[in-house]
């Protein structure tokens, strides 16, 4: 009798799971039938560990563990998902039709989720995971408010709140910390249009959940932080319409979210699309940028805004770094 090493209170999200953080062991068995997933070399490299017996698991949605595979340092590996025995009254494997989900343990005390291209048990069918993944660690707080710290001069900061109260001066003013002001941090804020405000004329109404904006600071001794969700607790699903042209958009992960500029986004991005396929350049303030096959600006800071050129398309994609 094989084994069957079980997940507990396993909560499907799209394709990634999130569970109570009892690590999994290696699969051990043979059902005799099961279906071959590759891990190609893309999907492989943006996976961060550290112990060479580190391996990737696949679970079905009620926690059954139906194969593994090790990965260290393979730039390419297959892994078998294993389906149920059709000779015996007992589960013990992937029913056809199962969503599969991946994680990967480290160490074997540490257990991250992985975000994945859709796994559906078929016996004798295949799946590849070809693009990058997003991880998130297992059992890590979440949900942790975005405080942004302004600097002297220039800054991109991205509109983290809701719709309930996104005045330019309200929310700024409920936003700043060490009762600094609007009229008094702020010369300009402006967005992605030109359209601006500046104390007196306000020409930019509100802000757009999600949009990413120029302002400048004036000089102080002590620079204050922003944070929109003190007053709401950390805003996940915050969705972004891009648009054809120049883009200034906002990066709504918390700190435990991933942030890697390609693995973020394209886990991010709505309809299929990919980074290199959307976007012609991202950067930031300072001009740090990536392209595609360039990667100058590897992370995006919580909170921060990015100038981003959006390709033509006839299905703009939208982002959202946090769904739930």
């Amino acid at each position: 009798m094989k084994k069957i090493f079980t997940l507990i209170s396993f909560v499907l999200t799209g394709f990634t799971v999130s569970a109570q953080c009892d690590i999994p062991a290696v699969f051990t068995g043979n059902t005799g039938s099961n279906m071959t997933v590759m891990l190609l070399p893309a999907f492989l490299s943006s996976l961060n560990y550290t112990s060479q017996n580190a391996y990737v698991v696949a679970t079905t949605p009620d926690g059954m563990v139906v194969g593994s595979a090790s990965i260290f340092g393979l730039p390419q590996q297959s892994l078998a998902i294993w389906g149920d025995d059709s000779s015996t009254t007992e589960l013990d494997g992937a029913a056809s039709g199962a969503v599969i989900s991946l994680q990967l343990v480290d160490s074997d005390t540490t257990l991250f989720d992985l975000s994945i291209s859709p796994i559906i048990y078929s016996t004798g069918g295949m799946a590849v995971q070809s693009e990058p993944s997003m991880q998130t660690s297992c059992g890590a707080p979440s949900g942790t408010e975005i405080e942004y710290q302004l600097i002297a001069g220039w800054n991109l900061i991205g509109y983290t709140g809701d719709l309930a109260n996104n005045g330019i001066v309200s929310a700024m003013n409920s936003a700043l910390s060490n009762g600094s002001t609007t009229e008094e941090t702020f010369e300009i804020i402006k967005d992605v249009t030109g359209k601006f405000w500046i104390p007196g004329v306000d020409l930019l109404p509100s802000f757009t959940p999600g949009e990413g904006y120029m302002a400048f600071v004036y000089t102080a001794l002590e620079y204050p932080t922003i944070n929109f969700q003190q007053s709401t607790g950390y805003l996940s699903d915050i969705e972004y319409q891009l648009i054809s042209g120049w883009n200034m958009f906002c990066f709504t992960g918390d700190e435990f979210a991933e942030n890697g500029i390609v693995s973020a986004m394209n886990s991010a991005l709505s309809n299929g699309s990919t980074t290199e396929e959307t976007f012609e350049i991202i950067k930031d303030v300072t001009g740090k940028f990536w392209i595609p096959g360039v990667d100058l600006l590897p992370n995006f800071n919580s909170g921060e805004g990015y100038m981003a050129f959006v390709f033509e398309a006839l299905d703009l994609p939208t982002i959202n770094f946090h769904q739930e």
